[in-house]
């Protein structure tokens, strides 16, 4: 597991647990980023074997975050896509929120976090 950010000791700390559906296979890794809208992003990336799809991350400060998932069924750190740009790899965000034309906006991800949140994520392909 990779943990690319630090995150400052609050006051008030939040449970946040994600439950991943629709993951294909054990292969490959799912690479999960998490972003605040005041706070540096979280960037995690477990097997897909290990994870089971599903997980939590303790004492978070409250604030709004966003989510995205991608499971990298390749082992290369990067979403795979075609030659139009339509992603290879299976996907999704916060809210289940889909893409039009690229990613969804931030406004379309994001959720408050306060208190004990969960977040069910589908993977599309």
């Amino acid at each position: 597991m990779l943990l690319a950010a630090p995150i400052a000791a609050q006051l008030h700390a939040d449970t946040l647990s994600i439950n991943i559906k629709n993951i294909l296979s054990d292969e490959g890794d799912v690479a999960e980023q998490y972003k605040g809208s005041a706070q540096p992003f979280i960037a995690l990336m477990l097997t897909a074997e290990a994870l089971k799809g599903r997980f939590t991350i303790v004492d978070l400060p409250a604030g709004f975050y966003g989510v995205r998932v991608m499971h990298d069924l390749t082992g290369n750190g990067e979403l795979d896509a075609n030659f139009v740009s339509m992603p290879k790899e299976p996907y999704g965000f916060s809210n289940s929120a889909t893409p039009n034309f690229g990613p969804p906006k931030w406004d379309a991800i994001r959720f408050q976090l306060d208190g004990n949140n969960q977040q069910v994520i589908d993977l599309n392909l």
